[in-house]
């Protein structure tokens, strides 16, 4: 995955990416190639304020957190693997085991309404902000 994401700050708490970037799911790059396209318009790490403290908006997740939006808005996956790919792409940031699993709980928990809607949140932001 790239470490590195170049974005637009949109305002409101989103951002748009500016350079495509790629993650390959699956042991030494022999499973599946997600590119997230430039121009996908997302809010990094969304979770609940009382949270946050876990990990913060920005850091080491932010590749990872990048990915699951754009699963989420996508439906490239079912939600059970956006949610999977997420973990795989956390402990490959080398985020710790222990924020990695609480930040995969914490999207198990409370994702579901988030991605239902991803799809529709998606054109809506493709619309007000082209």
């Amino acid at each position: 995955m790239d470490s590195f994401i170049r974005t637009d700050n949109l305002g409101n708490g989103l951002f748009r990416i500016a350079k495509i970037f790629h993650y390959f799911c699956g042991a030494g790059r022999t499973g599946i190639k997600i590119e997230v396209p430039k121009g996908f318009i997302f809010d990094w790490c969304s979770m609940p304020w009382f949270f946050q403290w876990v990990t913060g908006k920005h850091g080491k997740h932010d590749a990872a957190a990048t990915l699951h939006d754009y699963l989420y808005a996508t439906h490239l996956t079912t939600r059970w693997m956006a949610d999977a790919i997420f973990r795989d792409a956390l402990r490959a940031a080398e985020v710790s085991l222990v924020v990695s699993w609480l930040l995969w709980a914490g999207v198990r928990v409370g994702g579901y309404r988030s991605y239902k809607s991803g799809p529709d949140r998606q054109a809506r932001y493709r619309k007000e902000y082209g």
